[in-house]
């Protein structure tokens, strides 16, 4: 399948054995021949920079490993440890680099092939200091890492080799996790997780809207749900996974990368066969007079029935598996957009649009933005399937599916069988058989993919930015205020639930409630 899709496909890749930064006292002598030792001036530096890059990050967790078993340090420092060390830093730090350094290609003498991690431990005493200073260690090495991993950024952006400078992004990507995972781990010594340094610069807590139901100005309260889609690996996959490993969502055979982003328009999704249709739309809209909790509904408003809920600058979910969040991660960037069918748009975005892993662990957790629940739930699951309609349960769900990709591989010719349409079929099917058997309670691999039908997460918050307002010259008999966003009366609220996660589809199923200010004319 593979092959057919790229005819340059190689599942494996021409990594050197033992690539290493030098000879370390304690080898044995019958050992050197195995080895390739990179001198520090191969090709300006870089090989050799990133295999000290990675050593330096497998020394660290090396020592978390040990402070883990030996329950050695502060009670805060081995909850920082045990939340970051095995999810985050294994998933987000660990991997990526090894696979980047089977990326770059070296030649060494009379042998070429590519880099490989060496997990060389270049301490020459490796026992852990005292309690009270060994978190300050590990921020100095993360701090020396990080340092390092700028010197290599810099030396890829301008690296003439194009196999060289395609890994820029990746790298990238390794480097802000690194960044972000020093932060929370030095907050999470000191403020623990978590986090109680509460900073609400960058809040969007409804909280602040507490007398705004029974004093606030009337609002329009917009109801929507539909499909969306986001196309992203899963854990234990890295954030940055482009292809699917060991998770539960796949890019299957010349189907593009796997990219994060949250889409709730048909635009640019990656649609397979008898799967949903990606769209949300409002569903209901009225006009609602405080008291806003007594449903005081001063008229419907037509106009926004049907309406597009998008949000804009390609969103993410931002956790980089459990670093900045624990399952149900915020959004990031969040801008929301409404586009009615005669031509009225709205659109807002939260404070610290974009920001989210720019900011202080403080400010993080002082967002607003993270989940307000989440879990598996029955009860989620039969909200679910009412608003989605047509089916019982997700058995009749996976049972149509297998039965209509079932029906389209009975199509395909004997002799086409090998090819790249039924393979893709069949890894779809396998997939979907895995989910349909664990929903009986049989321990077969990948059963964690039933549980994905069943998992929600629910948000609430506001929306403060400064709001966007075209009315293409449609009256409707009220306005939208339009005044400093720090008044509470001026904020937008949004609720909304996900759920129903489809890892065929790489879809789930999305509903909420908008409230907007306006002032009645």
């Amino acid at each position: 399948m593979e092959l057919q899709a790229d005819k340059d496909f190689d599942p494996s890749r021409p990594v050197l054995s033992n690539t290493m930064t030098r000879v370390h006292d304690d080898m044995e002598e019958n050992l050197e021949k195995y080895l390739h030792i990179i001198p520090a001036d191969l090709a300006d530096g870089l090989p050799f920079n990133l295999l000290q890059l990675f050593n330096g990050a497998y020394e660290i967790l090396l020592t978390w490993l040990y402070q883990v078993f030996d329950r050695h340090g502060s009670k805060d420092e081995l909850r920082a440890i045990e939340t970051l060390a095995f999810m985050p830093y294994m998933t987000e730090i660990i991997r990526p680099l090894m696979e980047v350094l089977t990326k770059v290609p070296i030649r060494l003498n009379d042998a070429s092939g590519t880099l490989g991690a060496g997990f060389e431990v270049t301490s020459n005493n490796f026992l852990i200091p005292k309690p009270e200073i060994t978190h300050k260690i590990t921020i100095e090495r993360l701090s020396d890492l990080i340092t390092l991993s700028t010197q290599i950024s810099d030396q890829i952006s301008k690296s003439n080799d194009p196999v060289i400078n395609y890994l820029i992004e990746d790298f990238y990507f390794i480097r802000k996790s690194l960044a972000i995972l020093k932060e929370e781990f030095e907050n999470r010594v000191l403020y623990g997780w978590p986090a109680t340094n509460i900073d609400l610069t960058k809040s969007e807590s409804p909280d602040s809207l507490k007398s705004w139901a029974m004093r606030g100005p009337a609002v329009l309260e917009l109801k929507f749900q539909g499909w969306f889609q986001c196309r992203l690996a899963s854990d234990p996959d890295g954030a940055n996974e482009k292809r699917g490993i060991t998770g539960n969502n796949f890019a299957i055979g010349d189907q593009p990368d796997l990219d994060r982003i949250i889409r709730f328009q048909p635009s640019s999704t990656i649609i397979r066969s008898h799967c949903p249709e990606i769209g949300v739309y409002v569903i209901t809209a009225k006009i609602i007079a405080p008291p806003i909790d007594l449903y005081n509904v001063v008229k419907e408003v037509p106009d926004f029935i049907g309406a597009k809920i998008d949000l804009l600058d390609s969103p993410k979910f931002e956790g980089r598996n459990h670093m900045v969040s624990d399952d149900g991660e915020p959004i990031d960037p969040f801008e929301l957009r409404i586009e009615t069918n005669n031509g009225i748009v709205l659109s807002r975005a939260v404070i610290g649009n974009g920001e989210i892993n720019d900011m202080t662990s403080g400010q993080r957790a002082g967002s607003g933005r993270y989940v307000t629940n989440g879990g598996a739930s029955t009860d989620a699951v039969k909200e679910y399937l009412k608003r989605i309609g047509k089916y019982t349960s997700p058995h009749s769900y996976l049972d149509e599916r297998i039965a209509l990709l079932k029906a389209d591989l009975a199509k395909i010719p004997p002799d086409q069988i090998q090819g790249l349409a039924a393979e893709k079929l069949l890894f779809r099917l396998q997939c979907l058989d895995e989910a349909k058997m664990s929903s009986v309670g049989k321990p077969v691999a990948g059963g964690v993919r039933w549980s994905r039908y069943f998992f929600f997460v629910d948000y609430l918050h506001t929306i403060s930015g400064k709001p966007v307002i075209d009315m293409n010259k449609v009256d409707l008999g009220f306005t939208f205020r339009k005044g400093h966003a720090r008044d509470v009366n001026e904020k937008w609220l949004i609720e909304y639930h996900f759920g129903f996660f489809d890892s065929d589809a790489l879809s789930a199923y999305a509903y909420g409630t908008i409230k907007i200010p306006v002032e009645i004319v």
